[in-house]
């Protein structure tokens, strides 16, 4: 009977080991202007706070000709979800919430996708949010705006699968348990 508890409890203790996440999701739908509609996610371990984003995935963006690699993310104190290529600039002050390009070479690019001016969002939902950046061409500046399209952000709660270190944690605390079990 006692073997049995201990499972019951190990069982228990096993479906508690996961990490709940936040799912960042943003969508970008063009309907005028060069740049193509893109879509793509960040997933955090909980609602960001303003800074630098170090573990961000990039992901590009194209207008067909040119491609551009965010590589660089931060959000700012009022909400901004600031993206770019590496030698863009994301949100110097005094202008928290800004971007620009300007770096060496033409892909270069930069946006920022503006949350409502409360700081970065704590609330799960799906929402327009207004946008707006510059990118450089050989043939000039290309825009992405509301002018030219429509970007969505949904906030949602995303489930992390269990890290392999988790599992052996529960594994090893099972076998503790069923040789303390076994002593009485």
């Amino acid at each position: 009977m006692h073997i049995f508890r201990v499972c019951l409890l190990a069982c228990a203790l096993a479906a508690l080991c996961h990490a709940d996440s936040i799912e960042y999701s943003f969508d970008y739908v063009a309907t005028s202007g060069p740049i193509e509609s893109f879509s793509f996610s960040l997933i955090e371990p909980g609602f960001l706070a303003s800074g630098p984003l170090p573990d961000f995935t990039a992901f590009t963006l194209t207008d067909g000709t040119n491609s551009w690699t965010m590589t660089a993310a931060s959000v700012s104190p009022e909400g901004c979800f600031e993206f770019g290529t590496p030698f863009a600039t994301l949100g110097e002050p005094p202008f928290t919430c800004s971007v620009g390009v300007g770096g060496p070479g033409f892909s270069q690019g930069a946006f920022e996708a503006y949350t409502g001016g409360l700081g970065p969002p704590t609330m799960l939902g799906s929402s327009t949010v207004s946008f707006i950046g510059p990118f450089d061409t050989a043939g000039g500046f290309e825009y992405l705006s509301n002018d030219t399209g429509t970007m969505t952000l949904t906030i949602s709660d995303a489930t992390v699968t269990p890290e392999p270190a988790g599992e052996s944690l529960a594994a090893i605390g099972l076998l503790a348990l069923l040789a303390f079990v076994r002593r009485k």
